[in-house]
C-alpha cells in the first residue's frame, strides 16, 4: 500500500503541489551553514529506516550510506538568506523521499543544480539512470551538498555544482574555452516541504551538437573505468515556449519537482 501511495504521489505531485513550489531570481546573498549537529531520531524511526535500507540493498541497489544535510532553520533578512542544516544520512533521505509521512523527521534538502544552455539556445538536461535514487526522472545536472563542500561552517555551493557538472556532464566550470558564464541565478522554493533548489546558469560557448560529441567521449571514458553515467539519456530542449510546454505536458509526472516552476519562470 505504501508503494502504491508513493507511486500515486509521484504522478499527482506535479499537478497538486505546483502552487507550493515557486521559482524566482535570486537577488539576495545566500549562505548555507552547518549547525554542527546530527539529526536526532527515535529508536523506532531509526529502526524503520534501517529496515528500509536493508530492503533496498537486498534488491541490489548500489547505494552508499553517505552523509546528507537537511534544513533545520531558515533566516531571512533584507539582503541575506541564511540556511542552517543538520547532518543525517542517505538511508534517512531515501526513506523520507520514497515512503513519506515522516513529519518532523522528513529530510529537507538543499539541491544545487545547473541550468546548462548551449550557444544555439538549447537547454541540456538528462534522464536519470536506473542506478540512481531518481531513476527515470528528468532533471538538470546537480546534486546534494556533502562534506567535501564544507569550508569551516559554511558550504561552498560553487564547489558543489562544479563537481556535479564535471561528474555528470564532463564540463569543467573553469574552462573558459567551453564556459561563457557560470553564476548563481535562480532559486526554487518548495514551501510545503521546505526544500530549496539553487540554480546556477551555465552558458556554453558551444552548440548542443558539439556538447553531445564531447559528452559521448566523456561517457566512453566512464565505461572504460567500469562506471555508469548519472544520466542514461541526454535531453536537448529548445529554449522556446512551444518546445518547453510540450516537453512538460508530455513528461510532467517524470520531471523533478523543480523543473516545471523553473521553466515556467523562464518563459515569463
Amino acid at each position: 500500500i505504501r508503494i502504491l501511495d508513493w507511486r500515486l504521489k509521484k504522478y499527482l505531485l506535479p499537478f497538486f503541489m505546483i502552487n507550493f513550489i515557486k521559482a524566482f531570481k535570486l537577488q539576495k546573498n545566500l549562505i548555507i551553514r552547518f549547525s554542527g549537529q546530527e539529526v536526532r531520531l527515535t529508536l523506532s524511526v531509526r529502526a524503520k529506516i534501517n529496515r528500509y535500507w536493508q530492503v533496498l540493498i537486498g534488491c541490489g541497489k548500489p547505494y552508499r550510506r553517505g552523509e546528507i544535510y537537511t534544513i533545520a532553520t531558515v533566516h531571512k533578512s533584507k539582503d541575506l538568506i541564511e540556511v542552517i542544516v543538520d547532518k543525517t544520512d542517505y538511508a534517512h533521505y531515501l526513506y523520507s523521499k520514497n515512503i513519506g509521512t515522516f513529519g518532523k523527521y522528513a529530510v529537507r534538502i538543499i539541491h544545487p543544480s545547473a541550468l546548462v544552455i548551449s550557444c544555439d539556445g538549447k537547454i541540456i538536461l538528462g534522464e536519470m539512470g536506473k542506478q540512481t535514487a531518481g531513476s527515470n526522472t528528468f532533471q538538470l545536472c546537480g546534486g546534494g551538498i556533502d562534506n567535501s563542500d564544507l569550508q569551516d561552517t559554511a558550504f561552498n555551493l560553487e564547489h558543489c555544482i562544479s563537481k556535479e557538472l564535471f561528474e555528470e556532464f564532463g564540463i569543467n566550470s573553469t574552462d573558459t574555452t567551453r564556459v561563457a558564464k557560470f553564476e548563481r541565478e535562480y532559486v526554487v522554493m518548495d514551501r510545503l516541504n521546505h526544500k530549496i533548489t539553487i540554480v546556477y546558469l551555465v552558458l556554453l560557448k558551444e552548440k548542443a551538437s558539439e556538447f553531445l560529441k564531447k559528452y559521448k567521449v566523456f561517457a566512453l571514458s566512464l565505461s572504460q573505468k567500469k562506471e555508469l553515467p548519472e544520466f542514461k539519456r541526454i535531453v536537448i530542449l529548445s529554449l522556446k515556449k512551444y518546445s518547453i510546454m510540450r516537453f512538460l505536458q508530455k513528461n510532467a509526472p517524470r520531471c523533478h519537482e523543480h523543473l516545471k516552476p523553473l521553466f515556467e519562470f523562464l518563459l515569463q
